[in-house]
């Protein structure tokens, strides 16, 4: 947040003064952004992915939401097992839509490392989810808008 406070216009001119709070935020940003820079983003080893508590998400106002059920309680247990599973890559979960619905929401709202996909084959379809490395990729960007910011903070 600092950092792009400093590098407008209005804020460069208190940069030149002596004695200056800008000069000590500047630094201080500065030192953030370059412990930002400096820590390593290594990618995922295996297929284990980041899944927080596996309670069910909490209803919207303007959506439809059933209570949890047991099978619902059994389908968020089953994902989190598989986002911990090292070697699987996808899964196949075979449930009711209201079951399934728990899951896509589950997924949504916590932005998992999921892709996932509705095959509308058989009785009950299945929700099948692909694990993907987004939350690196995001990681990444944020890392060269860093670096770009820490750049031009150092041209100040």
């Amino acid at each position: 947040i600092l950092g792009p406070v400093l590098c407008e216009k209005s804020a460069k001119k208190p940069l030149s003064r002596e004695n200056s709070l800008a000069q000590d935020a500047l630094a201080f940003a500065r030192s953030l952004l370059e412990a930002e820079v400096a820590r390593p983003l290594h990618p995922y080893p295996d297929w284990i992915r980041p899944c927080p508590s596996v309670e069910p998400p909490k209803p919207e106002p303007h959506h439809y939401f059933q209570r949890p059920n047991a099978k619902s309680t059994q389908a968020l247990a089953e994902l989190s097992a598989f986002m911990a599973d090292p070697a699987a890559k996808t899964h196949e979960f075979r449930y009711a839509q209201d079951v399934r619905f728990t899951l896509e929401g589950f997924i949504q709202q916590r932005f998992l490392d999921l892709d996932h996909v509705t095959v509308n084959k058989g009785s009950p379809h299945q929700l099948v989810c692909t694990k993907n490395d987004k939350s690196h990729q995001y990681a990444l960007a944020l890392r060269e808008k860093d670096e770009t910011l820490l750049a031009t903070l150092n041209g100040l």
